[in-house]
């Protein structure tokens, strides 16, 4: 890891006791499966089924809370609320809005796992 990458997932880093190796492997693991839960949570929203998307925010918020418990993994919490409440309008524009940061976060994963 990088100091730049200490700095930016230090609270990750302080949860798995300062486990460099640890965190890099968690990241190995989760960028896969964050970009298949990324495309289904996209499917839900184009499906419009709200159980669906509670369903995929709530898979997606699991797999990066790992790393990142504030914004924009919280954000993911109104959208599994709205979608819980049917709301599929509102949850596509709350999607918009977090999605560019998700996507950044993803990339940050990745990179992490990319690591040595």
């Amino acid at each position: 890891m990088n100091e730049l990458q200490k700095q930016r997932f230090a609270e990750a880093l302080h949860r798995v006791a300062n486990d460099e190796s640890t965190l890099v492997m968690m990241a190995e693991i989760t960028v896969t499966d964050a970009v298949e839960a990324f495309a289904e949570l996209q499917r839900s929203l184009d499906g419009g089924d709200g159980q669906q998307i509670a369903s995929g925010a709530h898979k997606l918020k699991g797999m990066l809370v790992a790393f990142e418990t504030g914004d924009p993994v919280c954000d993911l919490e109104k959208i599994i609320a709205t979608a819980r409440s049917n709301d599929i309008d509102q949850c596509r524009t709350d999607f918009m809005i977090v999605e560019p940061k998700l996507k950044t976060l993803v990339r940050e994963i990745e990179a992490l796992a990319s690591a040595e």
